[in-house]
Parts: structure tokens; C-alpha cells; sequence
């Protein structure tokens, strides 16, 4: 268990062994995504988040599109919570819209929720900037990498 102050986080699928970003993502390691978050920093995961679009309502012509909601302040408890999937809560919507700029090389709307006039709000012509093309590439690799091979198409 990873102890912060009183509160332990512990792994249901323990492997009890030293683990690879990759094993982190494919035994969904709750110690190990809490230990990034920290070594990441406060700081840095908001900007993430900010980055992804996750801090603002999602991006579509509706007045219904709920805020996230999101700690007041980034501790460690909430870094810790907020990495494997708790301590912020988003809608359906504002994960695709991150997972699309994730996939289209750092740009969402290009296949994203559309306006009246056919463009995402905010957006450019090729669309809104959340990363750069080539931080991804090595996220999309470690994506691709942590799938279980038992999951895998390819035998």
C-alpha cells in the first residue's frame, strides 16, 4: 500500500513486484498512476488536465454541458485520487474530446462535437492545439505498448 498521511491506496490486482510504465497501465496500478502523479507534481497535472480541455465544459452547442468537477485544491490527495480516476469528474464527452486531440496529433475538433456553423468553438482550421504533435507520439507508443498481449488481435 502507498500511505498518505492517515488514507492507503492500495492495488486490487497487486503484482507485488517493480513495474514498467507499462505494467502500471496493463495491471491498471493504482500505486503506481498515484506515484506518477506525484512525481509529476500539482502543477503539472492540472496543466494536463487544462491541456486535455478537462477543466472547462465540454465543447459543444449546448446549454446543458456540465462543468467538471474538479478539486479546490491540488494536494496530494487529490493528485493522488485524481490519477486513477477519482477526485475529478468529467462528462462522457469531455473524455472523447481529450482522447481526440490525443489521437489526431495534438489537435481536437478536427472530428470532434460540431457547431451550427460546422466548426468546434474555439476552433481553427485545422483545429484547437492541445499538444504538440510530437509529445504525443511517445504517449500514443506507451498506449499502444500497455495493451494486454492476451488482448491483443495480432497471436
Amino acid at each position: 500500500a502507498l500511505h498518505l498521511g492517515s488514507r492507503a491506496i492500495h492495488d486490487y490486482h497487486a503484482e507485488n513486484r517493480v513495474m514498467t510504465i507499462a505494467d502500471v497501465f496493463i495491471h491498471s496500478s493504482n500505486i503506481g498512476v498515484a506515484r506518477l502523479g506525484l512525481m509529476a507534481g500539482p502543477q503539472t497535472l492540472e496543466r494536463y488536465y487544462k491541456n486535455l480541455g478537462l477543466l472547462e465544459p465540454a465543447e459543444v452547442e449546448l446549454a446543458e454541458s456540465a462543468r467538471p468537477i474538479v478539486p479546490r485544491r491540488w494536494d496530494d490527495n487529490a493528485v493522488t485520487s485524481s490519477t486513477f480516476g477519482h477526485a475529478v469528474s468529467i462528462t462522457p464527452l469531455m473524455m472523447a474530446q481529450a482522447m481526440n486531440a490525443v489521437f489526431n496529433g495534438g489537435e481536437a475538433g478536427a472530428t470532434g462535437p460540431r457547431t451550427a456553423d460546422g466548426r468546434c468553438r474555439g476552433q481553427t482550421a485545422s483545429g484547437v492545439r492541445r499538444y504538440q504533435a510530437d509529445h504525443l507520439g511517445d504517449w500514443r507508443h506507451r498506449l499502444r505498448e500497455s495493451k494486454p498481449a492476451h488482448l491483443s488481435a495480432q497471436r
